[in-house]
């Protein structure tokens, strides 16, 4: 299943318009559909801080929802954009590879690694 698909997944059965989250989300009902619509939005156009509350708001695990293995050190107490940079160097991968593999932007990913709050 595709991030759109498991986005619309999870906000229905809360019965979440998709007016209620573009709301919620302090985007246009547009911008949401764009992101319910076509796959590499997420990743490529979207700001680190609307994907945080989106997850926040529907509950869902950012890797989960991105489909990111989490592995051992998961529950390693690691923030996220520390464990994003310990697992792209336990598996050897550049941010271009990571791009690749999930479809999110270089940029986006960079922004996850070194956001100090996330």
């Amino acid at each position: 299943m595709q991030v759109s698909e498991r986005i619309k997944q999870a906000r229905l059965p809360d019965g979440v318009s998709d007016v209620e989250l573009s709301r919620r989300l302090g985007i246009t009902i547009y911008e949401n559909g764009n992101i319910e619509f076509y796959e590499d939005e997420l990743g490529s156009v979207v700001d680190l801080y609307v994907v945080r509350n989106l997850c926040r708001i529907l509950h869902i695990d950012l890797f989960d929802l991105l489909e990111i293995p989490k592995g051992d050190s998961y529950s390693s107490g690691l923030k996220p954009n520390k464990l994003i940079t310990s697992q792209m160097g336990n598996l050897g991968i550049s941010n271009e590879e990571l791009e690749g593999a999930i479809g999110f932007d270089v940029v986006a990913i960079e922004e996850m690694r070194t956001a100090p709050d996330f």
